[in-house]
């Protein structure tokens, strides 16, 4: 067979190509196509725990919400945020074996107004460790308070199951506040209104992109 000049220019630029790998965009690419977070709040100072769930035992059926208000220092695409819990999720009266959960967050301005809600799947097995709520994908401009409030799906009636919060009695976070609701509903805990003041910080990591870059 006769090779052709042509043919062995096309076959090299194909080898060439092959020799490249999967295209990327650079040393900053997470693998996914989205460029990777580069900025981060956290606090997890840790000494306390605190109620966060339903609650069975008998005269003291409610489901508890938490909240934590963060300052976001620069303009950034919020990524994800996470709350620390320190045990399983388990009927109050009756212990046993962890449950599967569903934990809401919504994502708050300043007034309490929500702005993103996600849903984490937390499994049976969970003993205790960050609960991550990824893909908020929320623009936020630089010097914003968010608050970030949390419960458990359906706690008050069918899912009355709680775990813990982790917290700072001496409430070492200086960005923001800490607050806790005690809950009729699901829907109660959508509502801003009723939620108290309380001492501690709760533990959180917040992360995201900073605009333009």
């Amino acid at each position: 067979m006769t090779v052709t000049r042509e043919f062995q220019l096309v076959f090299a630029a194909v080898a060439a190509l092959a020799a490249c790998g999967t295209p990327t965009t650079g040393p900053d690419d997470d693998g996914n196509g989205t460029l990777p977070d580069n900025f981060s709040i956290s606090f997890e100072q840790r000494d306390a725990s605190g109620w966060f769930g339903g609650d069975d035992r008998p005269g003291n059926q409610r489901t508890v919400g938490i909240a934590q208000s963060v300052l976001v220092t620069d303009a950034i695409e919020l990524r994800s945020f996470s709350f620390y819990f320190t045990s399983p999720f388990n009927s109050a009266q009756n212990g046993g074996a962890g449950h599967a959960v569903t934990v809401i967050l919504n994502v708050r301005s300043a007034n309490g107004t929500i702005l993103k809600t996600a849903s984490a799947n937390v499994a049976s097995s969970f003993t205790g460790d960050w609960v991550t709520w990824t893909g908020l994908d929320l623009d936020v401009a630089a010097n914003t308070t968010l608050i970030f409030s949390a419960y458990v799906q359906g706690a008050f009636a069918a899912n009355q199951y709680s775990s813990g919060y982790g917290a700072h009695q001496a409430a070492g976070y200086a960005g923001g506040s800490h607050w806790i609701k005690d809950g009729t509903s699901d829907a109660d805990l959508e509502s801003w209104a009723g939620w108290g003041d309380h001492s501690w910080d709760a533990n959180f990591r917040l992360s995201g992109r900073r605009a333009g870059t």
